[in-house]
């Protein structure tokens, strides 16, 4: 009996690291549907950055999927290639206090917002701007070499904060943006915290890493 009952704690533990998984992985999954949604509808737009806004300023109908995570538009593809998600939880936010009262691991702003189920879910989507092959030729020098005024490898990588509130997920900017980037350190860089950020690979990267490269024959 007691084998029995030990089992079925057992079961009921490794159920709840399972569902836990899960549950950061759906965040993931949801965060990008998320995002490449407001691509392809072209409503992401308004919120790039201000060269992004005006060499998209013809794109009337959204960017066109090319693929798996990869949209393109004007000529440039948007690669989703990494995607790190958590779900927000009150009692993860609060740091316990031997023989105190918890203490609060963000500020109340942060709190409030959580409590207040604006932030349930962070994730930060990574992506490549891929621009079109006349471009990548005429800048193949500076992106090989580096140096000058010309763009680098790091330029054409950036992040996009996706934030789930009470109606779905969403991109998030200025304050809220702020907050959730700290939430995500957060639970990053705590050691009790960090298995529940969910992090997965995309789509190949073709700038931001080099590409793998065969031992050469012997012989």
């Amino acid at each position: 009996m007691r084998t029995r009952g030990r089992s079925i704690v057992l079961l009921a533990v490794l159920s709840a690291i399972v569902l836990a998984g899960c549950g950061s992985k759906d965040a993931a999954t949801a965060a990008v549907t998320a995002l490449e949604k407001q691509f392809r509808s072209g409503d992401v737009i308004k919120d790039l950055s201000a060269s992004e806004r005006v060499a998209f300023s013809r794109l009337s109908d959204g960017f066109r999927s090319r693929g798996r995570h990869v949209v393109e538009g004007m000529g440039v593809q948007y690669r989703f290639v990494r995607v790190e998600a958590v779900r927000v939880a009150e009692g993860d936010l609060m740091e316990p206090v031997e023989g105190g009262e918890p203490r609060a691991r963000v500020q109340e702003g942060v709190l409030k917002r959580v409590k207040d189920g604006e932030i349930a879910g962070v994730a930060e989507v990574t992506v490549e701007v891929i621009p079109s092959r006349k471009w990548l030729e005429e800048n193949a020098s500076v992106l090989v070499l580096g140096g000058g005024a010309g763009p680098s490898p790091r330029d054409l990588q950036r992040a996009f904060t996706m934030v789930q509130g009470k109606s779905g997920w969403s991109l998030a900017t200025g304050e809220v943006k702020t907050q959730a980037g700290a939430i995500l350190r957060l639970y990053r860089d705590t050691a009790a915290l960090k298995d529940k950020v969910s992090k997965r690979e995309l789509a190949e990267r073709l700038i931001t890493d080099a590409p793998k490269v065969e031992p050469a024959p012997q012989g």
